[in-house]
Parts: structure tokens; sequence; C-alpha cells
């Protein structure tokens, strides 16, 4: 089950059919940092209108991490300091969230 980086709608679908097509598994995680500029609700919405899970990449930023747990997000990726990860993962894992530290490949 491959990463893949998306930045819209359109890469979302391409990658959802391509993982039908070869009976793959496909993990959909937004752009670089993304949250911090194209917001939380745009992945959520992507998310909802591909009928696809999105892991929310909120790079460094531990606010956006928070922000994006308050907006009801539950798949989040955060590449900041070991011990705000601990404390973030902490209380994603306390209502159903998960924050990633890295993307598994394969």
């Amino acid at each position: 089950m491959a990463p893949v980086r998306i930045q819209d709608i359109d890469e979302a679908r391409r990658a959802i059919d391509h993982a039908r097509e070869t009976g793959d598994d496909v993990v959909l995680v937004s752009a670089p940092g993304s949250a911090a500029f194209a917001g939380v609700g745009y992945w959520r919405a992507l998310s909802l209108a591909v009928e696809h899970p999105v892991v929310i990449d909120c790079g460094e930023d531990a606010g956006v991490v928070m922000g994006a747990l308050r907006a009801g997000a539950r798949d989040l990726l955060f590449t900041g300091p070991e011990a705000l990860a601990v404390k973030l993962d902490d209380m994603a894992a306390q209502i159903g969230a998960r924050v990633l530290r890295r993307l598994d490949h394969g």
C-alpha cells in the first residue's frame, strides 16, 4: 500500500481509479504542508467527495495538527519535533484519530 501525494480532487480520483484497476490499496496524502495553506476543510471536503480517506500533511506545525483534530480530521501527518509528536498523538488517540510521523512506502 503505497502513499500517493495529491494536490487536488482530480489527482485523488486518478489515484483511486488506478488502485481499483490494479487491485491495490492506496493511501492518499495531501501535498507536503498543504494543510497550512489549503486548509483542513478543503482536505476533509475532498475526502468526502472521493469517498476515500486522505492523510492531511500538517508539516511541522503542531497548531495546524490541533486545529485539524478540532475540525474532525482523523488521519494526520506531523513532521515536527518528536516531543510534540508524542503529545499530539496522545491527543489524537483520545478521539480516535492518529498522527503519523512518516509515510510507509510499500
